[in-house]
């Protein structure tokens, strides 16, 4: 009888580990992690920005106003941040975590052309960063933001950046300006309440597909009339 009862509780903590371990990987690949994203940074603009323009030597190849560092011309432009509002999706790993990618505002597909915008985690902070691989903080590497941040959130160890979706973040406006606010929602679908029930949530790739009738990310909007 006690070799029974050592057997059953043997069986029942080989399952409970077994059952953990899968739930780690699960989340370690992000299976029960929001994909698709939409991000609101506020109004906070930056007028000295440095950004990437094309490819040089000496500063003679750039053009006025413009300095020649690490074979690109820079020049200093405004930066508005909420330009950058809209959907970010995961699109790979950083330093074992997610990396979000900002997407087209019409319909979320990737950019063609442009340079997309990223979210990442930065170690080096223990924060999730805002950053745009055309926009430096400063052109000397010393004075450069680890991680070329531009806006970075509280401390955290959380892999989820829903997590900090209603939290205050610092902004890089030439200084930290502090208790700056931004906002991040889950995109994802599940069933068909998550598009207003103005379409059909695609479970594979759990987006809304929405009717005629409706747009937006979860069908929110009625199309206007086309014809008056």
């Amino acid at each position: 009888m006690t070799r029974f009862i050592r057997l059953v509780y043997c069986i029942n903590a080989a399952l409970m580990i077994f059952g953990i371990s899968i739930l780690v990987r699960n989340q370690d690949s992000g299976k029960y992690r929001c994909k698709s994203k939409s991000v609101a940074f506020g109004d906070e603009v930056w007028e000295e920005a440095w950004v990437k323009l094309g490819s040089c030597n000496v500063d003679s190849d750039c053009g006025d106003r413009q300095l020649c560092r690490q074979s690109y011309c820079y020049e200093q432009r405004l930066l508005i941040y909420s330009h950058f509002n809209g959907i970010y999706e995961e699109w790979d790993r950083h330093h074992g975590r997610p990396r979000y990618v900002e997407r087209n505002k019409e319909d979320g597909s990737p950019f063609l052309e442009t340079v997309p915008a990223e979210i990442i985690y930065c170690e080096n902070l223990e924060s999730w960063v805002f950053r745009h691989p055309n926009i430096r903080t400063s052109l000397d590497e010393l004075e450069e933001n680890a991680c070329s941040w531009l806006l970075k959130s509280p401390q955290t160890e959380s892999f989820d950046l829903i997590e900090l979706g209603e939290s205050f973040w610092n902004v890089w406006v030439g200084q930290i300006e502090r208790e700056y606010p931004i906002f991040v929602g889950c995109n994802d679908c599940y069933d068909n309440a998550g598009c207003n029930h103005h379409g059909i949530c695609n479970s594979e790739l759990q987006r809304c597909e929405c009717y005629d009738s409706h747009f937006g990310i979860h069908c929110e909007f009625e199309r206007p009339c086309e014809v008056i």
